[in-house]
């Protein structure tokens, strides 16, 4: 499935989603069959909805399980599970940009569940900056959805204060399109002030496909992700060990 969204996505970040979709396709039909009695929707590992590609969702992990990701392969975070409704984690760019994401629970009722949580950068020689925001996920049998808002804030050197007070709305989701293969998208909007009044901006878009194996605790997600100021669609991929 291709979603369609503004003119500002091109043909070719709609081309590349669907070659990755036709892709895992294959891939699913290869399964041995060992595994064919597991491979009904029912029978599908739950799906891995306490993050997207990058921004975490209003779902909690249990205490003393979690994640370990490699954004790009490379650039490593993890996050944990404390309490049922608390989790912390955080990741470093070679040590040049460290960052901590704790998240709080505030509601979880039957399909539907809220959760505050900061998204907090650590430049040495520079200062702080970082992202407050709450979320809802709405989850289905075969998906969830995600909306959040947030506002950036900042305590750093003037040339780093670009995203101080700026707000960002957040809507993603997942949708199971076969039993080992998810589809996923996170999108990005600012909201700019113009004559008094506050307007979206389109400000990132990505979309993928979401690979589980060895049970669900290993997660490859091959995607493409696309800056609409620019319009020139860039390809990337993470890995998520989970435990």
């Amino acid at each position: 499935m291709v979603m369609r969204y503004a003119p500002a996505c091109s043909r070719a970040f709609a081309f590349a989603l669907s070659m990755l979709a036709g892709a895992t396709a294959r891939a699913d039909a290869a399964q041995e069959p060992a595994h064919a009695a597991a491979d009904t929707f029912d029978e599908a590992p739950p799906l891995d909805s306490t993050r997207l590609f990058v921004m975490p969702t209003a779902k909690t992990l249990e205490p003393g399980h979690g994640y370990v990701v490699g954004h790009e392969g490379f650039i490593p975070s993890f996050q944990v599970g404390v309490t049922p409704h608390f989790s912390v984690g955080g990741g470093s760019f070679f040590g040049l940009v460290n960052w901590v994401t704790p998240k709080v629970q505030v509601y979880n009722g039957a399909g539907n569940s809220v959760a505050v949580a900061l998204l907090h950068f650590m430049v040495p020689g520079y200062g702080s900056l970082g992202l407050a925001y709450g979320a809802v996920t709405h989850t289905t049998r075969r998906g969830a959805w995600t909306i959040g808002a947030g506002q950036f804030y900042a305590s750093v050197d003037d040339d780093w204060r670009w995203s101080e007070g700026a707000s960002l709305i957040i809507v993603g989701g997942e949708r199971r399109i076969s039993p080992r293969t998810t589809f996923v998208t996170e999108n990005y909007a600012g909201l700019e002030r113009r004559r008094g009044t506050y307007h979206p901006n389109v400000a990132l878009l990505m979309d993928g496909i979401r690979l589980e194996r060895r049970q669900g605790r290993l997660l490859i997600d091959l995607g493409v992700l696309l800056f609409p100021a620019y319009g020139v669609p860039s390809p990337f991929l993470n890995w998520t060990v989970k435990f």
